[in-house]
């Protein structure tokens, strides 16, 4: 991708977040009475979201071994607790600006290992890979699942959308035929080749969790009926829209915004707010678990060494 290219999806992506962190301030205004009241008549939700962060902490734990698999799969010769030291020490700086650090300092750490750089790179993509396609799978079995709603948000947009998909699909169907033997198949049979599918399971169950403890949240902030796989749903989307965007460290707002849009219609906005606050504040905590976690297990595999 061409460099000027790269710097203006950047900025963008920049802009979208501050743009969506502006409406989420202009939120929290708007219901700033409604939000501490509530955590002022429910402390025991900090217990929760303690535990929740722990809860967070532990399934982090999956992707981490998700990339020690797709290493695995590529002959880099490492221990699992030496992936989690690296995955864990790393994975703090997805909170820095560029969204793209946490990728960077993998690859800086992987040196102390003495593990191919290469083979790294080709890991990390593999795990990009693998986050697309289990959202991916996740977003179509609640799709699936709740095709009512998905209809009736589609209804207004519904020719237009019909007629777009008609003509992706001619437009996918062309490259196929015209490509797949020749360039397509030459960027994808490396990815292919290098991919562990075991690893796709990791990543499947961590996004699965995720989704479990965000719905255990909008079920301890009210007590209204509600579909837990569109709750799913929505998170799935919003995640993989953080994800995506460049420039959002860790898709920050961008995330909030996606789960306020995709449920206003089923909760209340406050409930919906305060839902994706303290999802990203147990989030967030539970990141910071991870990285202390890895320190902890980079002491025990320097003390193995030294006794060695």
């Amino acid at each position: 991708m061409p460099r000027h290219l790269k710097r203006m999806l950047h900025v963008a992506g920049v802009l979208l977040m501050l743009l969506s962190l502006w409406l989420i301030f202009s939120k929290v205004a708007d219901y700033r009475q409604v939000l501490h009241t509530h955590m002022l008549s429910h402390p025991q939700h900090w217990l929760w979201l303690g535990g929740l962060s722990v809860c967070h902490a532990l399934i982090l734990n999956l992707l981490g071994l998700g990339w020690h698999d797709n290493l695995r799969h590529l002959q880099q010769t490492l221990s699992r607790q030496q992936a989690l030291v690296i995955y864990g020490i790393s994975q703090i700086g997805k909170y820095l600006p560029g969204n793209v650090l946490h990728f960077a300092g993998r690859q800086w750490l992987a040196q102390r290992w003495q593990l191919q750089q290469g083979k790294v790179l080709q890991a990390t993509l593999n795990e990009i890979a693998g986050h697309v396609l289990a959202v991916g799978i996740c977003i179509l079995v609640f799709a699936c699942l709740n095709l009512a709603y998905v209809t009736a948000c589609l209804q207004p947009y519904l020719f237009l959308t019909c007629w777009w998909l008609a003509g992706l699909g001619v437009l996918i169907l062309i490259l196929c035929v015209e490509s797949f033997r020749h360039r397509l198949w030459t960027l994808i049979s490396p990815l292919l080749a290098g991919f562990s599918v075991p690893s796709l399971g990791y990543y499947l169950l961590f996004h699965l969790l995720g989704g479990a403890m965000f719905v255990w949240v909008l079920h301890l902030l009210t007590p209204l009926p509600f579909a837990m796989s569109l709750a799913m749903l929505a998170y799935a989307i919003a995640w993989l829209v953080g994800f995506v965007v460049p420039g959002a460290p860790g898709g920050l707002g961008v995330r909030e915004v996606v789960l306020l849009a995709l449920l206003a219609g089923v909760l209340p906005e406050s409930v919906i707010l305060l839902a994706a606050l303290a999802n990203r504040l147990f989030t967030t905590l539970g990141d910071i678990w991870f990285f202390v976690e890895a320190i902890a297990l980079r002491h025990m595999c320097v003390h193995a060494e030294k006794l060695q």
